[in-house]
């Protein structure tokens, strides 16, 4: 996947601006909100004013959280438009988040920095050693002993979605999207000399069944998300979601 295919996928194809947003539809503020909920779970054992780095950050949703929470954030991301976007919305907020346009793959900043790093998109489009440079760059960065939490689409789930629509399995990678069990990511990981601490499914079935989520009244959904957080710590099912994180801790 070329770096200018990404820039026009994101600039002229997809909206990332609106896809979590307030007002974004049930199946999307599922992920939202299960994911918020684990980076919580590690935010929480940071002191204020701790360094926190938003890979691939789109426009700044999480990166937004974070610094209304009192963190020193630092976002970067491949697409120009995405950072104008979340520099306009800091600006408006009055927050103060260090944004830049890079690469995930050649980070700009110094060894063993920040006290949690995230990688989010990058890992979505990147090949095989791109992914696995895109990590090696969060360990540099990241401090000894805290987290890394990285963000991937799990293959099986694009594999009973494929067969859902079309009758089949995924015959090749799509142009901008690249799949990943969670056995794929253990390799990546390895390969760099770091191991697992956790993995969490952010989504679970809810893409499969995203028209009776969509229709969900508020109570409904609120024990639906409910049962979505209780099902994402289940190793078994990981891989059946549209997204997952996989969190790792530099030794």
């Amino acid at each position: 996947m070329k770096k200018n295919d990404i820039k026009n996928y994101y600039a002229n194809v997809y909206d990332e601006e609106h896809r979590l947003a307030d007002g974004c539809d049930n199946r999307h503020l599922v992920e939202r909100i299960v994911k918020m909920y684990h980076y919580k779970g590690i935010v929480k054992k940071l002191f204020k004013g701790a360094r926190i780095l938003d890979i691939s950050c789109g426009t700044g949703l999480y990166s937004i959280e974070f610094a209304k929470l009192g963190f020193r954030v630092y976002a970067c991301d491949l697409c120009e438009n995405h950072i104008s976007k979340l520099k306009e919305k800091a600006k408006k907020l009055n927050l103060n988040i260090y944004a830049c346009v890079c690469d995930a793959c050649k980070l700009p900043f110094k060894d063993d920095y920040f006290d949690l790093v995230l990688l989010a998109g990058a890992v979505y489009h990147l090949p095989k050693d791109g992914k696995v440079k895109a990590i090696e760059e969060a360990v540099r960065v990241c401090r000894h002993q805290k987290h890394i939490m990285i963000d991937y689409l799990p293959r099986m789930h694009a594999e009973y979605q494929n067969i859902a629509r079309y009758g089949e399995l995924i015959s090749k990678e799509d142009e901008i999207f690249s799949y990943d069990n969670t056995s794929d990511m253990l390799k990546y990981i390895e390969n760099i000399g770091v191991g697992m601490n956790d993995c969490f499914s952010t989504d679970g079935i809810t893409r499969l069944i995203s028209d009776r989520v969509n229709s969900m009244s508020k109570e409904q959904f609120n024990r639906y998300v409910s049962f979505c957080i209780k099902q994402s710590f289940d190793y078994d099912i990981v891989d059946m979601g549209e997204h997952a994180i996989i969190d790792i801790i530099k030794n």
